[in-house]
């Protein structure tokens, strides 16, 4: 890309998004039809440490980064695991 292109992009928005995301990729892994739990925890893993560069990249103060850090964390801490899972079959 020769071209530098420029766009904004809120950190309500960016971090809204990224909840979404990430409560999709849990409920994908509670569903009894998915075919890869692991992966969609570890897409949801990825997701919070790429909003977190990108939150600092984009000068978040860094108490507010970190604060949503640590509640996307507990998102996937509270999620169930797949000893959990199993035993609600």
């Amino acid at each position: 890309m020769d071209e530098k292109v420029y766009f904004r992009l809120s950190y309500e928005t960016m971090t809204g998004d990224t909840e979404d995301f990430i409560n999709a990729c849990i409920e994908r892994a509670n569903r009894a039809d998915c075919n890869d739990t692991d992966a969609e925890i570890t897409r949801a893993r990825s997701t919070i440490e790429l909003w977190y560069c990108l939150a600092l990249a984009g000068r978040a103060p860094d108490d507010v980064a970190d604060r949503d850090h640590l509640r996307f964390t507990e998102m996937l801490l509270r999620a169930p695991t797949a000893e959990q899972r199993a035993c609600q079959l």
